[in-house]
């Protein structure tokens, strides 16, 4: 019977066949009729063909050879890729096809020229699915054009089940090429497959050299017609028990295995499967076989055989002891002299009976000795074959379990004692078998799972495993439990879907079964990984901070130097538009090293009441215009209460979120931004946890793909970045400036996500009382002072003399703390121009300090890079001024000296 490819692929050539016989139609009455268009067999044909395509089910498309656009589409074809038909034909199929365009065209030259017409593709769909499709495509001719016509098959099931069905083979067929016990399959008398320990026993290098060897070419002669009887048992569907047998090697030497036999079906007809195991040197040494003997005489479990009746012919020392009898008062006798106890186990005539008829058997039997003390036992049965598989005798093999039975007895009666403690246990306690398998559970387990005792007992505890981490805890847990012990943690899927964390600890019993204890440790295990972060945080930011400080005097010349040249060229030179580009990448590299501060917590924040209203307009306001497949909402409480803080930076802030969102979006999409006052009663969020009192909540949601949850740890981390390298590529800072930026005014930071339905951020910033006001600047004037630069980087020095000394000011720089206070011992300055931060002296503070002995009412400005820290501020309380950061202009400390030399003390 054909399976559904074929059948389809024979459809297609077919629907190939009876488009080309109608086109050559359509075209043989078009050359006939040119002077009648409107001829009922051309019109006809025509609409054979237009019916034939639109209405078949296999998508189809008409497809320009030389462009890639698709012409023509069938409802099939819209239904398929989720466009309607309007809208495929305004496309190329190098939007669908996920090939480069490059390597689409040579697909469409091949099939043009006919030297291929079938391809396997892989086609996007309108909804972002991807699928493997079959693709039968044929150049025809359409009115004097030459398109390409293509039918269109989805395979990816197929594509998947082929997938799946090659790597279980190739499991199956590794575990018995590697397998040390030999294995081969016998058809017709031949071999048909054999392993590697197969073909090395029988002395063959490569198992393929077997493959057609006659098989009794390998047996010894006098062991064929028994194995022939074997196989004819085999196939019959008969039981076969092991058997030795001997093979012969290619030099000619024999072996001894032994073996056993099960029927299998192949393509081709029935085959034995064979197992065996090579005895040779075990039977053929002798001091091997006496060694046997005395093992069986020294093991603790008891050993009888006896014949087809039950009457003795062998027993170990175990057996003599346990009995208190001799080997000789033993054997002869029958097994009914041991005695049993039917209401314990079953009776030696039961054993005989079911050992003869199924040929082995288990059980439970009770003895008695010599002196009547009562043994019970766990005994297992074997009849023995000879060659010719007749039953010549029975085997019996005894493990004395009599204190075993105590201890279960004294167990369940010590059970019902300690059932209490286990029920009332705090942590889930959870009892499992070796294959995993819960047999019981308390009541802290049934909450830490959600299910109820009765749901889980049966239940392979490993299916309780989050999807994520399932293959890894099943590897880590089933190699933990072959060691008899496993603690460690795992992921937990809850019933009602959350996902939790346990502290599992199991330890195996005497029994084989492992005792769990398992603890929910969700939200340790999150104040963990949120101090793990804030560790790597602060340590980014350190180094962030560091950079950027010696950043920002770099970009002192860059960005004060521009407006200086500008008065020394014509108003039409040239070297404008250089300044110009020199300027803005000034202000570019400005605003990275503002976020690599605001990282390391070192950002100049002037914290004045704002209304966060003004600030979503003001980003809305700056944005690059937005498409009409981009829709931004709003919803801005017109009583919004104030926050206090930088207006700048959470400017920065709130744009890099609505960025990214455009980003994810791709401009097609929807954008809310929503601002409300709210009162928070100590609630907690995914990363940490927002106080009682009153906040202004932020909430900018996108309806896009969502964050993976691979990346969710890591989205605040500095330095990741989620865009590709054909997009406009930011710096990585975003996402971990937004949380420096909120953290730094006292603010909490949280978001929701789901795959496929968007994301959302809420920010809650801290509302003050204060009114917002504005602070505007006159003109600053010029100057005759004299003025102290005091700086440890040259280049900062220089920059600041130069701005000064246009200004007309007398300027005296200074490279150290020390250096300063030597100077104003000689002779004294109107101001000092002061960095807080120069890590080879004393810093600004001391300075200040130092020069303030020497002249209390020493006027002075701060400069730094960094924030306002507490050292400013104990500057500021001994009299320093104004604080101004770096980089800045000639118009910023113009301002800055002339305000603070026109203040009175």
């Amino acid at each position: 019977m054909k399976n559904n490819s074929e059948s389809l692929r024979e459809e297609i050539v077919r629907l190939q066949g009876e488009v080309t016989r109608l086109l050559a139609e359509n075209e043989r009455l078009a050359r006939g009729m040119a002077a009648s268009q409107d001829h009922p067999d051309l019109q006809q044909s025509e609409e054979r063909f237009r019916t034939m395509f639109e209405s078949h089910s296999a998508p189809m498309l008409l497809i320009d050879i030389k462009t890639g656009e698709i012409r023509h589409a069938n409802a099939a074809a819209a239904h398929f890729y989720g466009y309607s038909v309007e809208q495929l034909q305004e496309k190329k199929i190098q939007q669908i096809n996920q090939l480069s365009e490059l390597e689409v065209a040579q697909e469409r030259v091949l099939a043009a020229e006919q030297k291929r017409n079938h391809f396997i593709f892989r086609h996007k769909l309108a909804n972002g699915d991807v699928r493997v499709v079959e693709v039968h495509s044929s150049p025809i001719s359409v009115n004097d054009d030459v398109l390409l016509f293509s039918i269109i098959h989805d395979i990816t099931d197929r594509k998947k089940a082929e997938q799946a069905l090659a790597e279980s083979e190739l499991r199956y067929r590794t575990i018995i090429d590697r397998s040390p016990l030999s294995i081969f399959v016998v058809r017709d008398g031949k071999y048909k497959y054999a392993n590697a320990a197969a073909a090395r026993q029988l002395g063959y290098d490569d198992p393929e050299d077997l493959q057609g060897v006659p098989f009794a070419q390998t047996i010894d002669p006098k062991d064929r017609d028994v194995i022939s009887s074997r196989f004819r048992r085999s196939i019959d569907g008969r039981a076969n028990p092991p058997m030795i047998l001997t093979t012969i090697r290619t030099d000619g030497t024999r072996s001894v295995t032994e073996s056993v036999s099960v029927p299998i079906k192949l393509e081709d007809g029935p085959a034995v499967l064979v197992m065996g195991q090579d005895m040779t040197e075990r039977l053929r040494d002798e001091a091997q076989l006496r060694l046997l003997g005395m093992v069986l005489n020294q093991i603790a479990d008891r050993v009888t055989i006896t014949d087809l009746e039950g009457r003795i012919s062998y027993v170990n020392d175990a057996e003599c002891e346990a009995l208190k009898r001799t080997r000789e008062d033993l054997i002869g006798d029958t097994v009914h002299s041991y005695g049993q106890d039917e209401s314990v186990g079953a009776t030696q005539q039961e054993i005989i009976d079911k050992t003869r008829s199924e040929g082995s058997w288990r059980g439970e039997v009770v003895n008695f000795a010599s002196d009547g003390s009562r043994v019970i036992l766990d005994c297992r049965t074997q009849l023995v074959l000879d060659k010719n598989d007749q039953a010549i005798a029975m085997c019996g093999i005894s493990t004395d379990i009599t204190e075993r039975k105590r201890i279960e007895s004294a167990l369940r009666d010590s059970e019902k004692r300690y059932r209490g403690y286990v029920d009332n246990a705090p942590d889930g306690i959870i009892v499992i078998d070796s294959e995993a398998r819960c047999i019981d559970a308390n009541p802290a387990a049934e909450r830490l799972s959600g299910y109820r005792r009765d749901e889980l007992i049966g239940v392979d505890i490993r299916t309780l495993f989050s999807d994520d981490t399932r293959e890894e805890t099943v590897q880590r847990l089933s190699s933990a439990l072959a060691d008899e012990r496993f603690d460690g943690e795992i992921h937990i899927r809850h019933k009602e879907g959350h996902e939790l964390w346990w502290d599992l600890s199991a330890v195996k019993l005497y029994d084989g079964r492992y005792l769990c204890f398992c603890k929910d440790i969700t939200e340790t295990r999150r104040l963990r990984q949120m101090e793990t972060r804030a560790q790597r945080l602060e340590t980014a930011g350190r180094i962030a901070g560091q950079v950027a400080h010696d950043f920002n005097n770099m970009l002192g010349p860059l960005m004060a130097y521009p407006e200086l040249l500008r008065e020394h060229l014509a108003h039409d030179s040239e070297a404008l538009t250089f300044l110009e580009s020199i300027e803005n990448a000034a202000q570019r590299m400005g605003e990275v090293n503002q976020q690599l501060l605001t990282l390391g917590r070192r950002a100049h924040y002037s914290h004045t009441p704002l209304n966060l209203n003004t600030i979503v307009r003001n980003v809305l306001k700056d944005m690059e215009a937005v498409p009409n497949t981009l829709v931004i909402e709003t919803d801005l409480d017109p009583n919004l209460m104030n926050v206090k803080g930088g207006g700048a930076q959470l400017h920065r802030a709130f744009a890099n979120i609505i960025q990214n969102a455009r980003d994810t979006l791709q401009d097609i999409g929807t954008i809310s931004i929503t601002t409300r006052n709210y009162y928070v009663d100590d609630v907690s969020i995914a990363y940490g946890r927002v106080p009682k009192g009153e906040y202004v909540k932020v909430i900018i949601a996108d309806n896009g793909s969502g964050i993976p949850d691979h990346l969710l740890q890591s989205i605040f981390d500095p330095f990741v970045t989620t865009k590709s390298a054909d997009k406009k590529r930011g710096s990585g800072l975003g996402l971990s400036v937004v949380d420096a930026v909120i953290k730094d005014h006292k603010g909490f930071l949280d978001l929701s996500t789901r795959i496929g339905e968007g994301t959302t951020f809420y920010i809650y910033l801290p509302v003050t009382r204060a009114e917002a006001d504005s602070e505007t600047r006159s003109a600053p004037s010029r100057g005759d002072e004299s003025i102290l630069v005091i700086d440890d980087d040259p280049i900062q020095r220089q920059v600041t003399e130069h701005l000064l000394g246009r200004l007309g000011y007398s300027v005296v720089s200074a490279q150290s703390g020390e250096q300063a206070v030597e100077l104003i011992k000689q002779q004294s300055f109107d101001l000092l121009v002061l960095d807080m931060v120069m890590p080879d002296g004393i810093d600004g503070a001391e300075t200040y300090r130092l020069v303030s002995e020497i002249n209390p009412d020493q006027r002075a400005i701060i400069v730094s890079g960094y924030s306002e820290t507490e050292r400013i501020h104990e500057a500021q309380k001994m009299g320093a001024g104004r604080y101004l950061r770096k980089p800045f202009s000639q118009r910023d400390i113009a301002f800055a000296v002339r305000n603070e030399l026109d203040q009175s003390k």
